[in-house]
């Protein structure tokens, strides 16, 4: 299937002398560029734009994450006051059974009181070693908590930095953007407006990169496929709109480029 049937009809060039016919393909020529430029210039502050983005994203992460460890320290400091107060206690029901033990006569007593000591010895132990696991988190904690604090302020800096490279570019761009949007307009005031819809109907295919293809030896340069050497013939004597049957790019007579 011919891609330009569906495109355009093929329009020849009437009343146009062969001078005007390349100059306005040339026009072409310049406006792809054109665009191009524009394009790049997009793109090159949206990259600072997104450096910043970035930068921002991980100031929130910081942030997100130093309130997170707040709250788990002030979690970890309520669950270590507890097993305290508790190991402060069972330490002192520890203390009276040894002296209790020391004035019971009754064996039975006696074996009872050892029992409950030993239990509580061995609550004692694991409290203190959970209170010793406790404190290492907390020191933990405290230690992470320090480092995103410092971290802050250089960061805050850096921000700020890529703020002001974002708004400095961002108003080199535009004055860029505009002067050439400025001259996209006038090239498309002065050009055939037949050649002007031909090339707004291949940008749609391609909203970006080429949208002309040259031809040479009856060949499209851009897809490689054939083209009719009479269209070929006729694209070069200034006659002729077509597409390329293969890549529906706009066919471009090869001596404009040069």
């Amino acid at each position: 299937m011919l891609f330009y049937a569906v495109l355009l009809p093929k329009e020849r060039m009437s009343n146009a002398n062969t001078q005007n016919y390349f100059k306005d393909f040339q026009n072409l020529i310049e406006i792809q560029g054109l665009e191009g430029q524009v394009t790049a210039q997009n793109k090159f502050f949206e990259g600072e734009r997104q450096r910043e983005v970035l930068l921002q994203r991980q100031k929130n992460q910081k942030q997100s994450r130093l309130k997170e460890l707040q709250d788990d320290l002030k979690n970890l400091t309520l669950f270590l006051n507890e097993k305290e107060k508790t190991n402060a206690q069972n330490q002192t029901r520890i203390a009276r059974i040894k002296e209790n033990i020391l004035s019971v006569t009754d064996n039975r007593q006696l074996t009872n009181l050892e029992t409950e000591q030993k239990a509580l010895t061995e609550i004692v132990q694991n409290d203190e070693n959970s209170i010793f696991q406790l404190m290492l988190k907390i020191d933990e904690n405290e230690s992470e908590q320090k480092d995103i604090t410092n971290f802050f302020p250089g960061f805050e800096k850096t921000i700020l930095e890529i703020k002001n490279e974002v708004i400095i570019a961002h108003k080199k761009v535009q004055t860029e953007v505009d002067g050439l949007k400025m001259r996209l307009e006038n090239l498309i005031e002065i050009t055939e407006p037949k050649l002007i819809a031909a090339y707004k109907s291949s940008r749609k295919r391609y909203a970006e990169g080429n949208v002309l293809c040259f031809t040479q030896q009856a060949k499209c340069l851009e897809c490689r496929f054939a083209i009719p050497r009479q269209i070929e013939s006729q694209l070069e004597n200034g006659a002729l709109i077509d597409f390329c049957p293969g890549c529906a790019r706009l066919l471009t007579p090869l001596s404009c480029k040069y």
